[in-house]
């Protein structure tokens, strides 16, 4: 590769990372109280069990996202067993955090995946961004249905309305992306791209990602069944959050609110984070920071700490940084299944394998 595209290739990964420095920087200089950051983990650490169980949700998510994934690739015709796709998934989760953020990992998945499909490597290496791209659109409609459920809420404040209208411009993309893959396929109906797919090799395999896509979003009962196992992924996420909260004591409910059964009091404080966490982490998921480190941090502390909820922010940000050392050990743990393996090709559909 020549220095100077190399040089030019460094520049994204350097303004991520130089990103998610100063927002982390921007959220403790605006902290009244960084003391309390200790407190919160000493909260936590004799509170362990429910930080082992934030821990064991995210290995819940992957098991959840690989199941999705799966069936995605069987959607296009290529068998991968459940073991092979949670063990890709645990190598993209590596890559994910130490090639600066998902769009690193999801290139060494989809890589691994088309080595082993050799007659159909674009098809298997777009069943990885089409899986990406289910799962964004299932956490935009939760946390689309969660604006709509607390609309007064997100149009109260200043800060929640500029949420509200970022997350509003975020689902009609995404619902202009569907429609036109709903629609009879682009390289039929467009000369342009006809004559780019026939006189180009790029046009051949956009050609044959589009078509990909195409196929499993038309594919019957396929777009239910992921989008319900995103759901899940999402709850997983949710409430991985929830339990770092109540181990970090953050309450949600004003004193001045009446005493409730804990039951009670504990289904509430869980409605709050179906209500904020799918918009945080919608704000995450964007590919502007490694991770989501930094602007998780930033969506925490200021829907957080609006006055319904008065969470302090070294509460709200020491969550945020938790959840994140949650996915870094996972990313460990994809580490060790990537050395013993995780990135050699898996069995696969035996006609693929063949050429027949």
């Amino acid at each position: 590769m020549p220095p100077g595209r190399s040089r030019r290739r460094l520049w994204l990964p350097l303004l991520q990372v130089a990103l998610a420095g100063g927002l982390i920087a921007v959220v403790f200089l605006k902290m009244e109280n960084r003391a309390d950051v200790l407190e919160a983990l000493r909260a936590i650490a004799h509170r362990w069990p429910l930080g082992a169980a934030a821990t064991l949700c995210f290995f819940g998510c992957l098991t959840v996202i690989s199941l999705r994934w799966q069936r995605i690739l069987a959607a296009t015709g290529m068998r991968l067993s459940f073991a092979s796709a949670l063990r890709l998934s645990f190598t993209g989760q590596f890559f994910n955090a130490f090639l600066f953020g998902a769009l690193g990992g999801d290139a060494v998945k989809a890589f691994s995946v088309a080595r082993h499909f050799p007659r159909s490597q674009t098809a298997a290496a777009a069943s990885v961004y089409i899986d990406r791209m289910i799962g964004m659109l299932a956490l935009f409609v939760l946390a689309l249905a969660a604006l709509l459920a607390r609309l007064d809420f997100f149009l109260r404040y200043r800060e929640t309305r500029v949420v509200a209208y970022a997350l509003a411009a975020c689902v009609a993309l995404l619902v202009l992306v569907l429609v036109m893959v709903f629609r009879r396929n682009l390289f039929e109906k467009s000369a342009w791209f006809r004559d780019l797919e026939t006189t180009t090799r790029l046009g051949g395999m956009l050609s044959q990602l589009y078509r990909a896509f195409h196929t499993c979003m038309t594919h019957r009962g396929l777009l239910a069944e992921t989008l319900l196992l995103s759901m899940v992924n999402h709850l997983f996420l949710i409430l991985a959050a929830f339990l770092l909260g109540a181990g970090l004591q953050i309450r949600t409910i004003p004193e001045s609110a009446p005493p409730r059964p804990p039951a009670i009091q504990a289904v509430t404080e869980f409605g709050t984070y179906l209500t904020l966490f799918p918009v945080i982490n919608g704000i995450s998921s964007l590919p502007l920071t490694p991770g989501g480190l930094g602007t998780r941090d930033a969506a925490a502390q200021m829907l957080m700490g609006v006055p319904e909820f008065n969470v302090p922010r070294s509460r709200a940000v020491t969550l945020s940084l938790l959840l994140y050392a949650i996915t870094f050990f996972w990313s460990l743990v994809g580490g060790i299944v990537c050395a013993t393996g995780g990135r050699q090709p898996a069995e696969g559909h035996a006609e693929d394998r063949q050429g027949t």
